[in-house]
């Protein structure tokens, strides 16, 4: 966490944000990690969250992260698309349960790519006490989809993915 902290440091002496993005997005092998020190998937990811958070809570900056890894791949996957919480190809284990141990002054980066009618997990993580953004990437139906759903179900606002593939 020192060298981390300070990366963070940098990052917010350069730009001066007042929320930053910590991901968290789809973590791979936690499960391999959690056996080694004996405790479950989402005890470790809700304790790193929370440390990072109580970091930058006390810079006055909001913590911002991703979903996925908080949505059961079981009774969210055929839903919305994206969710990691116990996708066997992620070994990540059940994550999904570390969403009760966050705060939630948290935003919820919620990111869809493919197209759904509807983005029902917006409406989960405002219903459990969450902010909660949605997040889009290239396919424009899918981003207006997910635009309706943010609007329908309450969320903050909508982010724009763009990761550098020209």
């Amino acid at each position: 966490y020192e060298y981390l902290f300070s990366l963070y440091d940098e990052v917010l002496k350069t730009y001066s944000p007042s929320r930053l993005l910590i991901c968290h997005d789809e973590i791979k092998g936690l499960s391999v990690y959690a056996q080694k020190t004996g405790k479950d998937t989402a005890e470790i990811l809700a304790m790193d969250v929370r440390r990072i958070h109580d970091w930058l809570k006390t810079r006055q900056i909001q913590t911002v992260m991703s979903s996925d890894m908080l949505l059961d791949h079981e009774t969210w996957e055929a839903k919305v698309g994206y969710a990691n919480s116990r996708n066997p190809f992620y070994q990540s284990g059940a994550t999904h349960l570390a969403q009760r141990q966050l705060p939630r002054d948290i935003l919820i980066l919620d990111w869809h790519y493919n197209e759904r009618k509807k983005y029902e997990s917006i409406e989960y993580f405002r219903g459990i006490g969450f902010n909660v953004a949605g997040a889009s990437w290239h396919d424009p139906k899918a981003a207006q989809l997910l635009v309706g759903s943010v609007k329908h179900f309450g969320g903050q606002g909508i982010f724009a993915h763009d990761f550098g593939f020209w």
